[in-house]
């Protein structure tokens, strides 16, 4: 098992309170997974889901990993390589989310 790609998550909470924080490609066992994700809690904790399909006004997880052990592994994996990409991000990534937040809800409240 290992994770091929991650690209950080530049958004703004959901409706729900949840925030998305990146995604992320997993490669096991032949299987290539797309689009899995890591969201904040509403508590602030951190929540690897699998990939999703939108089903009315929520979401059903499309692949679910049944060994306990294996899925263990997939979010030791997924938060691992997180923190990498966090530790790799430029000193003012922080700001520059914040920026970019910031404009994309000017944008939308201008009706852009």
């Amino acid at each position: 098992m290992k994770i091929t790609e991650m690209t950080l998550a530049r958004s703004t909470p959901r409706h729900d309170g949840t925030a998305l924080m990146a995604v992320f490609t997993c490669e096991m066992n032949g299987l290539e997974m797309r689009k899995c994700e890591i969201v904040r809690r509403t508590d602030g904790s951190p929540c690897v889901k699998m990939p999703g399909v939108k089903m009315g006004g929520g979401t059903l997880r499309a692949v679910r990993i049944l060994d306990v052990d294996v899925w263990n592994e997939f979010v030791q994996m997924a938060m691992a390589r997180y923190r990498e990409e966090m530790q790799a991000e430029p000193e003012d990534a922080g700001l520059r989310r914040v920026l970019c937040a910031g404009e994309r809800e000017s944008l939308r409240a201008a009706g852009i």
